[in-house]
């Protein structure tokens, strides 16, 4: 069409129907500026029906307060959302994701997630993602370490200890990645390695794992516990700027060209040989590695 109000009043919110000329003059049919200025967002004409056109703009009303919102949220919204919420069900995973980790970049999407939760709107999107004072901590800590607001990190701080049972669902309802699933998967087995970081055994922490994945269980276990203390986690986001994961200096040549045959055996020696290489803070080469598995290979005295 040529008739910007009709175009207009197809819209969701007001602030999403101004219209500019190749002059900068606003066109703005439904009080958009004003509402936009005052952080307002605001359905155009009734909610309910903008809502039953796409019920994805359920996720957008909250994605835009987070980000242009202030103060109190619109109240015909917010009862048009809740009594809609359960159409959200219906809509892709894809969608609801995409939506979902929009609205969680924003600087503070606790108080939107507050309103989520009152609203039963979170219920249709993750259940177990309850845990609002966890992401209120959260993004207190992401700030203190300088980390980027991550949509994911955060989602998990919202699922809480709830996350070892819950990722797997997470995937299919939401169609996560497989790295984005994997990453929700890891985040419980990882905080077994606080121990080491506890320790400031940051290099043995970090071996064999994505280090962000590893520096982030820290970090949620942080926020519920208190622990790791803030400074070893700022030590440990210090450690990882110049971390380079070295190798393992030996293979299983190493072991055959000692005459070990092919087989369990050999696993089961790089195995205990690398245990040794880890507790010695991954610092021994190949020389001092063949020395010790020289060591190793040493049959027992006779004892005589």
């Amino acid at each position: 069409t040529d008739d910007w109000r009709e175009d207009a009043s197809r819209r969701d919110f007001t602030m999403n129907a101004l219209y500019a000329d190749r002059d900068g003059t606003i066109t703005d049919f439904f009080g958009g500026v004003s509402d936009g200025k005052a952080g307002l967002v605001r359905f155009i004409g009734e909610p309910s029906k903008r809502i039953a056109e796409d019920a994805l703009r359920i996720l957008r009303f909250f994605r835009f307060h987070a980000w242009y919102g202030a103060g109190e949220m619109d109240a015909d919204g917010m009862a048009a959302c809740a009594a809609h919420a359960p159409m959200i069900d219906r809509l892709s995973g894809e969608r609801v994701r995409d939506e979902v980790f929009k609205l969680l970049r924003a600087p503070d999407p606790v108080p939107v997630w507050r309103a989520m939760l009152a609203a039963g709107i979170a219920a249709h999107i993750a259940p177990s993602a309850t845990e609002i004072e966890s992401l209120k901590r959260l993004i207190v800590a992401e700030r203190e370490l300088g980390l980027d607001a991550n949509p994911l990190r955060r989602f998990a701080a919202l699922i809480g200890t709830a996350l070892a049972d819950e990722a797997v669902g997470l995937k299919a309802r939401l169609k996560l990645s497989n790295a984005d699933a994997e990453y929700l998967a890891a985040l419980p087995a990882l905080a077994e390695r606080l121990n080491l970081i506890e320790r400031g055994e940051f290099a043995r922490a970090l071996y064999g794992a994505h280090s962000s994945w590893v520096r982030d269980a820290a970090l949620l276990v942080n926020i519920c516990s208190g622990k790791p203390e803030k400074s070893i986690l700022v030590a440990l986001q210090d450690f990882m700027a110049t971390w380079r994961e070295p190798r393992f200096p030996l293979t299983g040549d190493d072991l055959t060209a000692r005459g070990l045959r092919e087989g369990p055996q050999i696993g089961r020696l790089l195995s205990r040989m690398e245990d040794w290489w880890l507790a010695a803070g991954l610092a021994p080469n190949r020389h001092e590695s063949l020395a010790e598995l020289d060591r190793m290979l040493e049959p027992p005295g006779d004892g005589g």
